[in-house]
């Protein structure tokens, strides 16, 4: 598109301090990442904002741009009629920007997406960006995190979740949530109607955090997926949120990595699978489950007609309890993906899967990096790969094969486009 550089004109001005950035306004398409932007040139992107109407979306990620930029952007907002994507995580707005953007987000009516992600807001500027969400009726997607925003805006935020009829996604991971968060934010899932996609990894809601989502989820009919990973969540949440598992007919993704479960919550939550009806993806990683869980996860998917990716990797799940999940998975015809990588599986599991390999018509992703295959494993597999032609992903890496056997692997897929990790 033609654009007139008269001096004083913003564009004129870019064009004298970034004519590479300046390049990238004239193509139309703003991508304007990893450019080491700072302020200087993000005003000036800001002034154009403010006169141009034509881009509808502005990716500013990974550069420098500080507290001046985060307001002349939020006075952009305020005149600018057609931007609709906003990226500008991993910069440095800081609490000043946050506020002035929060403010701007009161009454813009274009703006359908928003990712903040670490740019050291900080508790205030959330409590505001809170209060933006209660008025803004144009916000569907929402990015905040690692931003070390608190319980009070956690809480400000839930508190606008109650009202506002338009977002569908938030995320909101590593800001440092506790308990009060987590319990004010089950709350807003008791009446919110329109929110699908709520991410809260890498906070401390804890136990009781945990039971008060589970209970929400009782009755929410919205939410799709709920990222809870590393927040410490225990057997007793775990308990509980595989009682809500037994109800909620709305939930498609559930991430539970990191979460010191154990091997009894692990197991109660296969049995929820048991009566389930909607869910399609369980992450359960790093949560030291063993055998009772892993052969309790192998009777769940004789019943299951929804689950299509298991994700149990850096478990204590032994041969015995994925003989069982092979066999099981051999004649399941849902289930698509299957993490085990680092568990304690020797050549038992691993020719049990390898006849599941060969039989599954089913699967795409296999992945058990990191056990304790050896040759036997191996060459069953090679074998196994030779007729199973729907795998698109499968890594075997770290395990005890030979490079004879290794080779016999690459063999069995050459030329099929799987990626192979060996």
């Amino acid at each position: 598109r033609a654009k007139v550089e008269q001096p004083g004109n913003p564009l004129a001005e870019l064009e004298a301090v970034r004519p590479d950035v300046a390049a990238k306004w004239r193509e139309g398409g703003i991508h304007c990442m990893d450019m080491n932007i700072d302020d200087t040139t993000g005003v000036l992107l800001a002034k154009l904002l403010a006169k141009d109407n034509e881009p509808q979306y502005l990716y500013l990620s990974n550069n420098q741009l500080g507290d001046e930029t985060g307001k002349a952007l939020a006075d952009a907002l305020k005149a600018n009629k057609n931007l609709r994507h906003l990226h500008l995580h991993r910069n440095k707005l800081g609490e000043e920007g946050g506020k002035a953007l929060a403010e701007a987000l009161k009454s813009n009516k274009t703006l359908f997406e928003i990712c903040l992600d670490e740019n050291q807001l900080g508790d205030e500027a959330g409590r505001v960006l809170g209060e933006a969400l209660k008025t803004n009726k144009m916000l569907n997607e929402f990015r905040l995190g690692s931003n070390k925003l608190g319980d009070a805006a956690g809480k400000a935020l839930a508190e606008a979740l109650r009202t506002n009829t338009t977002l569908e996604k938030l995320h909101l991971d590593k800001n440092q949530f506790g308990e009060q968060t987590g319990q004010a934010l089950a709350d807003a899932l008791k009446t919110n109607k329109t929110l699908r996609d709520l991410g809260l990894d890498d906070n401390q809601l804890g136990e009781e955090g945990g039971r008060a989502l589970a209970n929400a989820l009782k009755t929410n009919e919205k939410l799709e997926a709920l990222l809870l990973s590393n927040n410490n969540l225990g057997e007793e949440g775990g308990k509980a949120l595989a009682e809500a598992l037994k109800t909620n007919k709305a939930l498609r993704s559930l991430c539970l990595n990191e979460n010191q479960l154990g091997d009894n919550a692990g197991a109660v939550l296969a049995d929820a699978l048991k009566i389930n009806t909607a869910l399609q993806q369980l992450h359960l990683n790093g949560n030291q489950l063993g055998d009772k869980a892993g052969k309790a996860l192998a009777g769940a998917l004789k019943t299951s007609k929804t689950l299509q990716v298991l994700s149990l990797n850096n478990n204590r799940i032994g041969d015995e309890a994925c003989k069982a999940l092979a066999e099981t998975v051999r004649r399941n015809k849902k289930l698509s993906c299957l993490h085990l990588d680092d568990n304690r599986l020797g050549d038992v599991a691993g020719k049990a899967l390898a006849e599941t390999v060969k039989t599954n018509k089913k699967l795409f992703w296999l992945h058990l990096d990191n056990n304790n295959f050896g040759d036997e494993t191996g060459k069953a597999l090679a074998e196994a790969l030779k007729s199973n032609k729907r795998l698109l992903k499968f890594h075997v890496a770290g395990n005890k094969f030979s490079e004879e056997v290794k080779e016999a692997i690459r063999q069995a897929v050459k030329g099929r486009g799987l990626e192979l990790k060996l």
